[in-house]
Protein backbone atom coordinates (compact mmCIF):
# COMPACT_ATOMS: atom_id res chain seq x y z
CA UNK A 1 0.00 0.00 0.00
CA UNK A 2 2.60 2.26 1.36
CA UNK A 3 4.46 1.45 -2.47
CA UNK A 4 0.51 2.59 -4.68
CA UNK A 5 0.54 5.79 -2.59
CA UNK A 6 4.62 6.89 -2.76
CA UNK A 7 4.08 6.23 -7.14
CA UNK A 8 1.04 7.57 -7.30
CA UNK A 9 2.77 10.88 -5.97
CA UNK A 10 5.41 10.35 -8.01
CA UNK A 11 3.56 10.31 -10.50
CA UNK A 12 1.56 13.30 -9.68
CA UNK A 13 5.15 15.25 -9.51
CA UNK A 14 5.77 14.10 -12.91
CA UNK A 15 2.35 15.52 -14.50
CA UNK A 16 2.71 18.55 -12.48
CA UNK A 17 6.91 18.70 -14.18
CA UNK A 18 5.12 17.88 -17.78
CA UNK A 19 2.50 20.57 -17.35
CA UNK A 20 5.26 23.19 -17.01
CA UNK A 21 5.60 25.20 -20.16
CA UNK A 22 8.75 27.05 -21.53
CA UNK A 23 8.49 30.50 -21.50
CA UNK A 24 8.15 32.19 -24.63
CA UNK A 25 8.68 35.76 -25.12
CA UNK A 26 6.49 37.65 -27.46
CA UNK A 27 6.44 40.90 -29.55
CA UNK A 28 5.16 43.33 -27.10
CA UNK A 29 1.82 44.94 -28.44
CA UNK A 30 -0.29 48.18 -26.93
CA UNK A 31 -3.52 47.26 -25.23
CA UNK A 32 -5.20 50.36 -27.06
CA UNK A 33 -4.84 49.47 -30.38
CA UNK A 34 -6.14 53.56 -31.60
CA UNK A 35 -3.02 55.45 -31.86
CA UNK A 36 -5.11 58.77 -30.91
CA UNK A 37 -6.76 57.48 -28.15
CA UNK A 38 -2.90 56.65 -26.98
CA UNK A 39 -1.82 59.99 -27.16
CA UNK A 40 -4.99 61.10 -25.06
CA UNK A 41 -3.98 58.66 -22.55
CA UNK A 42 -0.85 59.13 -21.97
CA UNK A 43 -0.20 63.36 -23.45
CA UNK A 44 3.45 64.83 -23.82
CA UNK A 45 4.91 67.82 -22.45
CA UNK A 46 7.94 69.56 -23.43
CA UNK A 47 10.14 70.43 -20.01
CA UNK A 48 13.64 71.52 -21.19
CA UNK A 49 16.67 70.01 -21.11
CA UNK A 50 18.57 67.25 -19.12
CA UNK A 51 22.12 66.50 -18.63
CA UNK A 52 23.33 62.90 -19.47
CA UNK A 53 26.83 61.54 -19.00
CA UNK A 54 27.78 65.78 -19.82
CA UNK A 55 25.15 66.15 -22.68
CA UNK A 56 22.30 68.25 -23.34
CA UNK A 57 18.85 65.99 -24.12
CA UNK A 58 16.05 67.15 -24.63
CA UNK A 59 13.45 66.52 -22.40
CA UNK A 60 9.46 65.49 -21.85
CA UNK A 61 7.10 64.47 -19.51
CA UNK A 62 4.40 61.94 -20.04
CA UNK A 63 1.40 61.81 -17.74
CA UNK A 64 -0.53 58.92 -16.65
CA UNK A 65 -3.84 58.04 -16.21
CA UNK A 66 -4.83 58.33 -12.28
CA UNK A 67 -5.33 54.48 -11.68
CA UNK A 68 -7.42 55.74 -8.34
CA UNK A 69 -9.49 59.66 -9.46
CA UNK A 70 -10.47 60.67 -12.62
CA UNK A 71 -7.36 62.66 -14.92
CA UNK A 72 -3.36 62.08 -14.98
CA UNK A 73 -0.64 61.94 -12.76
CA UNK A 74 1.83 64.61 -13.79
CA UNK A 75 5.34 65.03 -13.21
CA UNK A 76 5.70 67.95 -15.74
CA UNK A 77 7.86 70.50 -13.56
CA UNK A 78 10.32 72.50 -15.99
CA UNK A 79 13.77 70.82 -16.30
CA UNK A 80 17.14 72.44 -16.56
CA UNK A 81 20.72 70.49 -16.64
CA UNK A 82 21.10 71.19 -13.03
CA UNK A 83 18.16 70.05 -11.80
CA UNK A 84 17.81 66.96 -13.84
CA UNK A 85 20.71 64.73 -14.19
CA UNK A 86 20.42 61.13 -15.61
CA UNK A 87 23.14 58.93 -14.38
CA UNK A 88 24.56 56.70 -17.01
CA UNK A 89 28.09 55.17 -17.57
CA UNK A 90 30.82 57.91 -18.38
CA UNK A 91 32.15 56.30 -21.71
CA UNK A 92 28.95 56.65 -23.40
CA UNK A 93 29.87 58.20 -26.52
CA UNK A 94 28.66 61.46 -27.34
CA UNK A 95 26.98 60.31 -31.02
CA UNK A 96 25.50 57.95 -29.26
CA UNK A 97 23.67 60.60 -27.06
CA UNK A 98 22.50 62.95 -29.92
CA UNK A 99 20.23 60.41 -31.12
CA UNK A 100 17.89 60.13 -27.83
CA UNK A 101 15.82 62.55 -25.53
CA UNK A 102 15.07 62.05 -22.23
CA UNK A 103 11.58 61.32 -20.98
CA UNK A 104 10.34 61.88 -17.53
CA UNK A 105 7.07 59.64 -17.07
CA UNK A 106 4.94 59.89 -14.27
CA UNK A 107 5.10 57.76 -11.31
CA UNK A 108 7.86 55.54 -13.19
CA UNK A 109 10.90 57.68 -13.84
CA UNK A 110 13.10 58.54 -16.50
CA UNK A 111 14.25 56.46 -19.62
CA UNK A 112 15.78 57.24 -22.58
CA UNK A 113 14.44 56.82 -26.09
CA UNK A 114 15.40 58.14 -29.87
CA UNK A 115 14.32 61.72 -30.81
CA UNK A 116 11.63 60.39 -33.19
CA UNK A 117 9.45 57.80 -30.89
CA UNK A 118 6.28 59.42 -29.39
CA UNK A 119 4.12 56.26 -29.82
CA UNK A 120 3.82 55.05 -25.87
CA UNK A 121 1.65 53.75 -23.55
CA UNK A 122 2.29 53.50 -19.64
CA UNK A 123 -0.30 52.49 -16.73
CA UNK A 124 0.29 52.31 -13.33
CA UNK A 125 -1.64 50.36 -10.71
CA UNK A 126 -3.27 50.68 -7.32
CA UNK A 127 -1.15 48.23 -6.21
CA UNK A 128 1.86 50.12 -7.58
CA UNK A 129 2.62 48.07 -10.52
CA UNK A 130 3.81 49.78 -13.43
CA UNK A 131 4.30 49.07 -17.38
CA UNK A 132 5.59 51.03 -20.28
CA UNK A 133 6.04 50.45 -23.85
CA UNK A 134 7.49 52.51 -26.44
CA UNK A 135 7.99 52.24 -29.56
CA UNK A 136 9.34 53.81 -33.11
CA UNK A 137 6.77 54.90 -36.30
CA UNK A 138 6.87 51.85 -37.78
CA UNK A 139 6.22 49.61 -34.65
CA UNK A 140 9.77 47.15 -35.45
CA UNK A 141 11.75 48.68 -32.46
CA UNK A 142 10.51 49.80 -29.41
CA UNK A 143 11.37 49.81 -25.19
CA UNK A 144 9.14 48.16 -22.88
CA UNK A 145 9.37 47.84 -19.19
CA UNK A 146 7.29 46.53 -16.37
CA UNK A 147 7.30 46.31 -12.62
CA UNK A 148 4.88 43.83 -10.79
CA UNK A 149 4.05 46.43 -7.65
CA UNK A 150 3.16 44.43 -4.32
CA UNK A 151 1.71 41.18 -6.47
CA UNK A 152 3.35 38.32 -5.33
CA UNK A 153 2.62 36.13 -7.35
CA UNK A 154 2.95 38.45 -10.60
CA UNK A 155 6.59 38.71 -9.28
CA UNK A 156 7.26 35.00 -8.80
CA UNK A 157 5.93 34.17 -12.11
CA UNK A 158 7.64 37.15 -14.17
CA UNK A 159 10.61 36.25 -12.38
CA UNK A 160 10.66 32.32 -12.80
CA UNK A 161 12.12 32.11 -16.21
CA UNK A 162 14.86 34.24 -15.11
CA UNK A 163 15.72 33.25 -11.33
CA UNK A 164 15.63 29.59 -10.08
CA UNK A 165 14.75 30.23 -6.73
CA UNK A 166 11.78 32.49 -8.00
CA UNK A 167 10.61 29.38 -9.73
CA UNK A 168 10.97 26.85 -6.91
CA UNK A 169 8.81 29.47 -4.73
CA UNK A 170 6.39 29.88 -7.76
CA UNK A 171 5.92 26.09 -8.33
CA UNK A 172 5.90 25.54 -4.14
CA UNK A 173 2.97 28.38 -4.58
CA UNK A 174 0.99 26.99 -7.14
CA UNK A 175 1.28 29.87 -9.41
CA UNK A 176 2.37 27.65 -12.64
CA UNK A 177 5.59 29.18 -13.74
CA UNK A 178 7.09 28.75 -16.82
CA UNK A 179 10.13 27.04 -17.19
CA UNK A 180 13.70 28.96 -18.64
CA UNK A 181 13.67 29.08 -22.36
CA UNK A 182 17.67 27.95 -23.41
CA UNK A 183 17.27 29.67 -26.37
CA UNK A 184 17.57 33.26 -24.12
CA UNK A 185 20.75 33.86 -23.21
CA UNK A 186 21.40 34.75 -20.16
CA UNK A 187 24.36 36.66 -17.98
CA UNK A 188 24.20 36.93 -13.99
CA UNK A 189 25.49 40.14 -13.17
CA UNK A 190 24.69 39.27 -9.56
CA UNK A 191 22.01 37.35 -7.82
CA UNK A 192 19.53 39.66 -8.09
CA UNK A 193 19.83 41.32 -11.27
CA UNK A 194 20.37 38.79 -15.14
CA UNK A 195 21.11 40.38 -18.16
CA UNK A 196 19.77 38.64 -20.95
CA UNK A 197 19.04 38.36 -25.04
CA UNK A 198 17.08 36.80 -27.23
CA UNK A 199 16.22 37.21 -31.20
CA UNK A 200 11.91 36.43 -31.89
CA UNK A 201 11.47 35.02 -35.79
CA UNK A 202 11.42 37.91 -37.92
CA UNK A 203 12.54 40.47 -35.17
CA UNK A 204 15.33 42.48 -34.56
CA UNK A 205 17.29 41.28 -31.34
CA UNK A 206 16.29 42.35 -27.45
CA UNK A 207 18.45 42.90 -24.97
CA UNK A 208 17.49 43.41 -21.25
CA UNK A 209 17.56 43.28 -17.94
CA UNK A 210 15.50 41.66 -15.33
CA UNK A 211 15.44 42.36 -11.56
CA UNK A 212 14.15 40.06 -8.64
CA UNK A 213 14.80 40.02 -4.98
CA UNK A 214 13.05 37.74 -2.98
CA UNK A 215 11.84 40.60 -0.28
CA UNK A 216 8.47 42.71 -0.14
CA UNK A 217 10.05 45.68 -0.87
CA UNK A 218 12.20 44.64 -4.08
CA UNK A 219 9.47 43.76 -6.37
CA UNK A 220 9.96 41.85 -10.13
CA UNK A 221 10.99 44.35 -12.28
CA UNK A 222 12.17 43.95 -16.03
CA UNK A 223 13.10 46.32 -18.96
CA UNK A 224 13.76 45.31 -22.59
CA UNK A 225 15.34 47.06 -25.87
CA UNK A 226 14.99 46.12 -29.30
CA UNK A 227 16.39 48.13 -31.58
CA UNK A 228 18.28 47.17 -35.25
CA UNK A 229 21.55 46.54 -36.40
CA UNK A 230 22.41 50.46 -36.81
CA UNK A 231 21.32 50.98 -33.48
CA UNK A 232 22.47 48.61 -31.57
CA UNK A 233 24.96 50.58 -29.31
CA UNK A 234 21.46 52.49 -28.54
CA UNK A 235 20.15 49.50 -26.50
CA UNK A 236 22.94 49.55 -23.63
CA UNK A 237 22.53 53.01 -23.25
CA UNK A 238 18.83 53.17 -22.72
CA UNK A 239 19.15 50.21 -20.14
CA UNK A 240 21.86 51.74 -18.56
CA UNK A 241 20.01 54.87 -17.77
CA UNK A 242 17.13 52.82 -17.42
CA UNK A 243 14.36 53.59 -14.83
CA UNK A 244 15.61 50.53 -12.82
CA UNK A 245 16.38 50.79 -9.26
CA UNK A 246 18.91 48.67 -8.95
Amino acid sequence: MQNKIILALLGVLMVTQVQAKTYQPQVPTFNETNGNQRAKNNPWQNIGTAMVAGQRLPAYAVSVRDPIEEGWISEDDACHPKACVLPVSANVRTEQLYRLMAVRVAGMGWILAPKTWRNIEADVGVNGSQALLMKSADGREYVSYYHSGACVGCALTAAAPFFPQAFKLAQADDYEPNRPNPSIQLVRAQNNKVLFSYTLSNQYTTHGVAFWQNADDEPYQDMRVTVSQDNTALAGVILNAGMMAF
